[in-house]
């Protein structure tokens, strides 16, 4: 019979013994993991997949394994983001200075356009902003600028939406954030607007002045095919002055006037004197 282990060294082996398969299996878990990744994809995003450097479809939200030496997953965010467009120096087509900037909101629509037509969509969504806002205001008079800053915004949607869509961006809403003059033109613009505000002030007053005049005329006829009218007039005025007034009267309204003013003098009727 052999000779029997000693029970210290029977641990110590067992002890090494269960280091090395810890060791070996923590090994093997992070090759495992090295060579099968797990990536989760969350619900507001997609990942365009490529095998062997070919493309192989889009990933869906989830959690999966894949394998990291021959895939490669590039995740994309499919929310609502915002590019802004600084202000930039633009000539009007009357050759006026506007310093414009813009706004757009965007989001993916076709993750493989995105990855697969353009080598970076973000860039090529601005430089497509940039140029079509220097095409349309470079159509524009700076008084429809001035007028209309909705217009721009409109305008350059309409043509950037069309040149997005080829690479799998869709435009949201794309606003115009500000429209800036330089200072001498801002002076300038001021006192235009000024003056349309008294040119429109003026025409009022001699709207009113015209009107004012046309019923003159008018009372004017009316007295000259009936001269009593302008004697009634005349009375109405004395009447209403109470007579504090002086006037001198013409001969034929003077006949009028006497009987009035003697009934006006008598008693009443009623009256006795004792």
């Amino acid at each position: 019979m052999g000779e029997s282990i000693p029970t210290g060294v029977y641990v110590i082996l067992s002890t090494l013994a269960i280091a090395f398969v810890g060791v070996l299996g923590a090994w093997l878990y992070r090759w495992f993991e090295s060579i099968y990744p797990l990536v989760t994809i969350h619900e507001y995003e997609r990942a365009v997949r490529y095998v062997r450097g070919k493309l192989d479809g889009v990933s869906e939200p989830g959690q999966f394994r894949y394998r990291a030496s021959t895939t490669e997953l590039i995740r994309l965010d499919m929310r609502e983001q915002t590019v802004i467009v600084p202000g930039q120096e633009i000539l009007s087509s009357d050759s006026l200075g506007f310093k414009i900037s813009l706004q757009a909101n965007y989001r993916i629509a076709d993750p493989v356009k995105s990855q697969t037509v353009v080598s970076n969509y973000f860039i090529t969504l601005y430089a497509d902003i940039h140029a079509a806002s220097r095409a349309v205001v470079e159509t524009m008079t700076g008084d429809e600028i001035l007028a209309n800053r909705a217009a721009i915004g409109s305008k350059v949607e309409a043509v950037v939406k069309d040149n997005a869509t080829r690479y799998g961006i869709e435009i949201v809403s794309l606003t115009v954030r500000d429209c800036m003059l330089p200072g001498n033109l801002k002076q300038i613009y001021a006192k235009v607007a000024e003056a349309k505000q008294e040119g429109l002030a003026a025409l009022e007053r001699a709207r009113g002045e015209s009107a004012a005049l046309r019923n003159l005329a008018n009372a004017a006829r009316a007295m000259e095919n009936n001269p009593n009218l302008s004697y009634l007039r005349l009375l109405q005025t004395i009447e209403k002055n109470g007579g504090s007034s002086m006037f001198v009267l013409p001969p034929a309204l003077g006949e009028l006037v006497r009987p009035m003013q003697a009934s006006s003098n008598q008693p009443p009727s009623g009256d006795s004197t004792h």
